[in-house]
């Protein structure tokens, strides 16, 4: 039986030149494609000139930016008084709590009073306002024991001398008018000559923030402890601020003698916080208390004090106060002994703006504030 096959086809194999012919048509077609697609070309930014066009160009960019950030803080905010006196309408909590924990410290007053009689002095830490509790103390002490003087530390206008006045007032050393002519060293004298002699007069000292503002440098807690060591002073104080301890080195605290208790009472701090700058202040005013408060701690302790015997008789005045009637209390107070010496720091204070003059013909040249 005979088989029919059939005949096979040939294949041809492309050539390489048909290879490369179809390449190309498929390059030239994606080109073309590529073409009618607009490219998304990217803007680089060129460089900043260099030299002194380049420094100006910088402020200007610089300048922009501050000008659109100026409208988001111009934000309408309401005066301190106003959140003080929000702030006092909140319903005080705990008030029976924290009662009971300020009556639970009176059965350790004699406890306490045993430690001072024993040489040490004693220093209150804890969270609130401790006094209420160092006047509870002092409510306590036996008439015998001597005079109680208390002391707030939160008062900024509180001056060093009168302290140590009042201190060796209390021990009976001297009158009122005797002591009163008398230098913080000769004061000191006073107390430690109290301290030799055993029939003296003792009294105690009750320091509320001795870690305050007009207490917070080397020279009033050296003052302080020489009270302290003397031997006539019984010390007692308390601190608030958490950074208190860095106040004193080893050498003051070997001359305090610190008994440290811990007595947190929550209560709040008013009387504390009275003389604090505002809560709540505008951009401005935030920025100038910031750059005065940096350029007072950048001064000299001299030029701290001058200003702040300007503060304080520009307060009394109300309005401002001569050049001979600043200069003649800095000399009192031992600041400077020259004029020229005072108008060098009074032009560190006008070109910080931390002080500024006006001509008055009544005031025989210029009255400053």
């Amino acid at each position: 039986m005979k088989v029919a096959t059939m005949p096979r086809k040939r294949t041809r194999m492309p050539t390489r030149a048909k290879t490369a012919k179809a390449h190309a048509k498929a390059a030239d077609k994606t080109e073309e494609k590529e073409a009618n697609v607009p490219r998304k070309t990217s803007k680089r930014k060129a460089p900043p000139p260099s030299g002194p066009k380049g420094y100006f160009e910088s402020k200007k960019v610089s300048a922009k930016v501050k000008n659109q950030a100026e409208p988001t803080l111009q934000l309408q905010l309401i005066n301190d008084q106003r959140v003080r006196t929000i702030l006092s309408q909140l319903p005080m909590r705990h008030t029976t709590e924290r009662a009971n924990l300020l009556h639970s410290y009176e059965s350790k007053y004699a406890e306490w009073n045993t430690q001072l009689w024993c040489g040490y002095n004693l220093l209150m830490y804890g969270v609130g306002s401790k006094k209420g509790l160092l006047e509870g103390f002092a409510a306590s002490t036996p008439e015998d024991d001597g005079p109680v003087v208390i002391v707030n530390g939160y008062f900024a206008r509180l001056s060093l001398k009168e302290v140590v006045f009042k201190v060796v007032a209390a021990l009976g050393v001297g009158s009122e008018e005797e002591l009163g002519c008398l230098t913080i060293a000769s004061l000191l004298r006073r107390a430690k000559k109290a301290g030799k002699d055993p029939d003296a007069g003792r009294c105690y000292l009750l320091i509320n923030n001795i870690d305050g503002p007009s207490l917070r440098n080397s020279e009033a807690q050296s003052v302080l402890a020489e009270l302290a060591e003397s031997g006539a002073v019984r010390m007692m104080a308390t601190i608030d601020h958490v950074n208190a301890p860095l106040l004193w080195d080893k050498k003051l605290l070997a001359r305090f003698n610190w008994l440290w208790n811990m007595t947190p009472t929550f209560e709040p701090y008013e009387k504390e916080t009275e003389n604090l700058p505002p809560l709540i202040a505008g951009v401005t005013k935030e920025r100038q208390f910031r750059g005065s408060a940096s350029v007072l701690n950048s001064l000299t302790q001299t030029c701290r004090d001058v200003f702040r015997i300007l503060a304080e008789l520009t307060q009394e005045a109300g309005e401002g106060i001569t050049f001979s009637k600043l200069y003649n209390k800095c000399r009192e107070d031992f600041c400077v002994s020259t004029e020229m010496m005072l108008r060098g720091h009074l032009t560190e204070f006008t070109d910080h703006e931390l002080m500024h003059t006006k001509k008055v013909a009544s005031a025989g040249g210029g009255l400053m504030s």
